[in-house]
């Protein structure tokens, strides 16, 4: 069971080649864990992208954002939800790619 979702709230108009940062970036999670060192402590990552105006127009864009954050994470990370438009906000939801390979582990 998770202890926590960290929410990482983003913005359409973020440049893809900046997600290195975001990543790194400890502003949005608890002082000194990025999203990589929350996922491996067992908690799951929300990534949201907030639309403004006429941003709603081009969820697309949003979507290959949140898409590159999931590749980014692929090592440590599974997708747990698709990125899903509701509203304003498309979001995606990342938990532990290892607790997955555990329990696939115990079934086999």
């Amino acid at each position: 069971m998770p202890r926590a979702l960290a929410d990482i709230p983003l913005a359409e108009r973020c440049r893809p080649d900046k997600i290195e940062d975001i990543l790194g970036h400890t502003k949005y999670l608890k002082p000194g864990s990025p999203p990589r060192k929350q996922i491996d402590a067992g908690d799951k990552v929300k990534v949201t992208i907030m639309f403004r105006g006429r941003e709603i127009t081009h969820p697309e864009i949003a979507w290959r954002l949140l898409q590159r954050m999931a590749e980014l994470l692929n090592e440590v990370a599974v997708v747990e939800r698709q990125p899903s438009l509701e509203g304003r906000n498309m979001f995606i939801i990342l938990s532990s790619a290892q607790k997955i390979r555990v329990k696939e582990g115990v079934q086999s």
